[in-house]
């Protein structure tokens, strides 16, 4: 091969190789910012859980004023009815905790079926290196700096599939926390608003009580 040729391929090999380094690097903050955001959706998601626990407190207490508030404006019963049937709560940790362990299961196969995808990988690198002797003999034609450039241009493509699929399963769980962040939102919503009702009619309560 002439010399002139050989200038040619590294060239080529070496502003491939300039790509990819870029790309990898690009791929990584993709990555990371979308880790971040994750981890801020997360963040969200405790924050409404906290505000969850504060409307099923501020829910209660209404519901116990309402039925003071109609015991003190004497109708009957209404102490045996408040003594005999306590407002129910959602059992929102045990909830958490099935999500938990549902988001682990799926975790788990999601690691199994990745670790089967690798040995497939492996199984496939190796049936190729078997059958790779032209391709070897080939490669010794190339200087010792060629073959490192290319073996860094493997490394960073296997990098960036490695990421892009880390990037797909973070998008997966980001769709799934909003998903469930927004039916978090909708049962706040409901709680607010039924609160506001049962303030609205205690206040009505305190002023008939009054006049």
């Amino acid at each position: 091969m002439e010399e002139s040729q050989l200038d040619y391929i590294q060239k080529i090999t070496q502003e491939s190789l300039e790509s990819t380094r870029k790309t990898l690097s690009l791929t990584n903050e993709t990555n990371q910012i979308g880790i971040e955001t994750l981890n801020k959706l997360y963040l969200q998601g405790e924050q409404l859980n906290k505000i969850n626990e504060d409307l099923v407190s501020i829910e209660d207490n209404s519901k116990k004023s309402g039925w003071l508030l109609k015991s003190m404006d004497g109708i009957i019963g209404m102490t045996k009815h408040l003594f005999s049937k306590e407002p129910t709560q959602k059992n929102d940790n045990k909830l958490n905790e099935i999500e938990n362990k549902k988001s682990k299961e799926k975790k788990k196969e999601k690691e199994k079926e990745k670790e089967k995808e690798i040995e497939k990988e492996k199984l496939k690198k190796k049936e190729i290196k078997d059958e790779s002797i032209y391709q070897e003999i080939e490669r010794s034609l190339f200087s010792q700096e060629m073959c490192d450039m290319m073996d860094e241009q493997d490394e960073n493509l296997n990098q960036i599939s490695d990421l892009i699929n880390g990037i797909k399963e973070i998008s997966i769980l980001q769709g799934e926390e909003i998903e469930k962040q927004n039916k978090k939102i909708d049962n706040l919503t409901e709680k607010v608003d039924r609160s506001n009702e049962t303030t609205k009619s205690n206040n009505q309560k305190i002023n008939k009580i009054l006049n």
